[in-house]
């Protein structure tokens, strides 16, 4: 199993040519968009580019960014995170074009895979099958990329501190956080595998609850059922962020109006996740991006979505009581991103 120490995070050396990163697709939701970024910017390490992240109005694919506000800016990375570099791009430099995007994001071993897919198909055929030392390799690559490349803007980190403070430390400073991620709406079943119900949770909060009974239970779904479903039975110990939901996914219901705050909510959800002292999820690329932000995680999660591979998940859960995760409390248990001035 991999150690969670994790080298320390360098900066980035300055290069030589401007590699203008685009969004593959705007089918995507946040995290999604997020990983390919990160896998450009990898591309841009490896062949000597520095990478300017511009996520604009639409996507490579003509559809329009979901998460683009006209009132914020032409680049919606931006919004959220800091230039990904002191140099600024145009449509005139360089852009992957879409052929290689779609090789980083499905063919690539140099890439980065939330779960696996194309060259890694065979891990979810005929099961899905976990295997520790990949979920390392991808995770501790992944954090690599976020520390240099991903600095998180005041506002949204603020309403993530805000909302910890408030709602989970507020609860008082002694108790655990058991983070919980159920992706519901449009999950599909031949990319990230079946929606995985309530009710196949219960057993797993039940059984931490029981053997740490002094515990906050946060919630973070884009289901408004699934999240209805938990809070009764767990109302009196449940936190959840007031996220935009829809059975539709609220990033697709175009009801639902406030841009912005789609992204942003994805983004706070995350990081609240990241806190958790032990965190169960399925496949999602929102609850691993939170292993990504905080990668001492790696051996105190529950995946879901896996049916082979992996030890009882209560054994899982019996190491992780009595560990020094375990012990931590208030903002120690979060990553250096969300405690960063």
């Amino acid at each position: 199993m991999g150690s969670p120490s994790m080298p320390p995070p360098h900066a980035a050396t300055p290069q030589l040519h401007l590699l203008r990163v685009t969004a593959k697709d705007c089918g995507a939701g946040f995290f999604a968009l997020a990983l390919y970024a990160v896998n450009q910017i990898i591309w841009a390490e490896e062949h000597g580019f520095t990478p300017h992240v511009f996520f604009g109005e639409r996507c490579r694919d003509g559809r329009p960014n979901r998460y683009f506000s006209a009132a914020r800016g032409a680049n919606m990375w931006e919004y959220y995170f800091y230039p990904s570099s002191h140099l600024v791009s145009t449509p005139s430099d360089f852009q992957l074009p879409p052929k290689e995007l779609f090789r980083l994001h499905h063919l690539s071993k140099a890439s980065v895979q939330t779960y696996p897919h194309g060259v890694y198909r065979s891990m979810k055929t005929p099961h899905w099958r976990y295997d520790d030392d990949w979920h390392w390799h991808m995770r501790r690559k992944a954090y690599r990329v976020l520390s240099r490349h991903m600095r998180i803007r005041p506002e949204p980190l603020q309403v993530a501190r805000d909302f910890y403070d408030g709602n989970i430390l507020s609860k008082g400073a002694d108790k655990q956080l058991l983070g919980v991620h159920l992706r519901g709406t449009d999950k599909m079943r031949n990319i990230g595998g079946r929606i995985v119900p309530p009710a196949e949770y219960f057993p797993l909060i039940d059984f931490f609850l029981a053997r740490r009974p002094n515990t906050v239970l946060l919630v973070a779904t884009d289901s408004p059922s699934f999240l209805e479903q938990v809070g009764v039975r767990y109302r009196s110990r449940m936190v959840a962020y007031s996220a935009l939901r829809s059975e539709r996914n609220a990033f697709a219901d175009r009801s639902l109006s406030d841009n912005y705050k789609k992204g942003e909510d994805a983004l706070v959800d995350a990081l609240m996740l990241s806190c958790s002292n032990f965190l169960i999820k399925p496949a999602s690329a929102l609850s691993e991006f939170s292993v990504y932000f905080n990668p001492a995680l790696h051996n105190h999660t529950i995946e879901l979505q896996y049916e082979v591979g992996l030890p009882p998940p209560r054994e899982t859960m019996m190491k992780h009581f009595g560990s020094e995760r375990d012990a931590l409390r208030g903002r120690s248990r979060c990553p250096s991103a969300f405690n960063v001035s």
